[in-house]
Parts: structure tokens; sequence; C-alpha cells
């Protein structure tokens, strides 16, 4: 089992199912810099920096102090509209905000996948205390991050025996974030406009 941490939970930007019967599409961000290319009306990420003039925007996941967001840079003759008004060329973009690029048929909305992850910590969270029993985390124990907030919480199994921590299964809310474990949507995500379904 990998480590984990705050981590494969991450940005998705959702757009219209092409075959227009009004459900919704998840393109993920990978973490550092995508460049934003629109072929055929649809929006296309890539990693692969594209030749001279082959991309308009450039798409990438900031952390704002404890905010996380995305940063869209606007290329020199495309134009980008955020949340219906005309966007500035560097232009920062949270859950919810919609998104328009020239060239595109539709907008596309910003979300986030959130599941909680269990395994092993991370060198990052080794030595830490759990906020629930004030125990400190041990290579050996394992446990569950907050989908949303990645705090990370006691889940060992019923091997361990009455030295069991089973602290994520106190209560379905974070104690940081005060939000539920697990985001309760299907597919995991934060932010789905209304009436929208999201293909999984």
């Amino acid at each position: 089992m990998a480590e984990i941490g705050n981590r494969a939970n991450g940005f998705v930007l959702l757009t219209r199912d092409s075959r227009g019967e009004g459900g919704l599409r998840c393109i993920p961000i990978p973490a550092g810099v995508s460049y934003v290319r629109v072929v055929r009306g649809r929006p296309r990420l890539t990693k692969k920096r594209p030749p001279r003039g082959g991309a308009g925007f450039l798409i990438e996941p900031v952390s704002l102090g404890h905010r996380e967001a995305l940063l869209l840079l606007t290329a020199p003759g495309h134009r980008a509209r955020r949340n219906g008004t005309a966007a500035p060329r560097a232009a920062v973009l949270i859950e919810g905000d919609q998104l328009q690029l020239d060239g595109t048929a539709g907008a596309a909305h910003v979300s986030r996948r959130r599941r909680r992850l269990v395994g092993p910590p991370t060198k990052e969270i080794v030595g830490h205390a759990c906020p629930i029993c004030l125990v400190r985390f041990r290579e050996d124990t394992t446990v569950a991050c907050c989908g949303y907030c990645g705090q990370p919480l006691h889940l060992e199994g019923e091997d361990r025996g009455e030295e069991r921590l089973a602290c994520a299964l106190v209560s379905p809310l974070c104690p940081y974030c005060q939000r539920e474990m697990d985001c309760p949507h299907p597919a995991g995500l934060t932010y789905v406009p209304e009436g929208m379904e999201v293909g999984m």
C-alpha cells in the first residue's frame, strides 16, 4: 500500500458531456503546470509544452495560504471568462467557479475530487499527534486522511487487538475542518452544478 497524505485528491474541470444528454465529464487537473488547448470546441489538457502559439491557456493548482486554488494564465490574443465576466490575464479560480475559454462550446465548472484516503502515513505525518486521542502516528500505523483538508486520524485494523486506535470512526466529521470525512457525492466531487449528473 502506498503512503498517503493529502494527495490523490485534486481539482477537476467539469464540462458538458459531448453526447449532449445533460451529463458532465470530469477532466482531472494534475499537479504542476498544464497547458490548455481548445480542440473541436472542448478544452484539452496536456503536460507537454505545445509548440509556440499551440496553447492559449496555462492552468496550475496553487496554494494561497490555507486555501487551494487554480491559477489560470491567458496568452495574448486569447480570452477567458470567469463567472460570466472577462477574466484578467492571470486569474485565480476556486471551487464553484465557471470558466469559459474562447473557442469552447460551453462553460467548464471548477470542482474538486475529495475522497478519504486510508493507508500508511507519510513521513510528514509520522511523529505528529492524532487530534482525537493525542497518540503520535508511527510508521506502522494505518491512518485515514480527511477528503477535504487531509487531516490524519488513526484507523487501525482489528488485528491490533486491545491496542487498536480507530479515531476516524468516532465521528463522521473531521475534527479540523468540521466537514464529512468522506465527500457525500458518489464521484467524490465537492461541487456539481445544479441539475447535472457526472459520469463516473
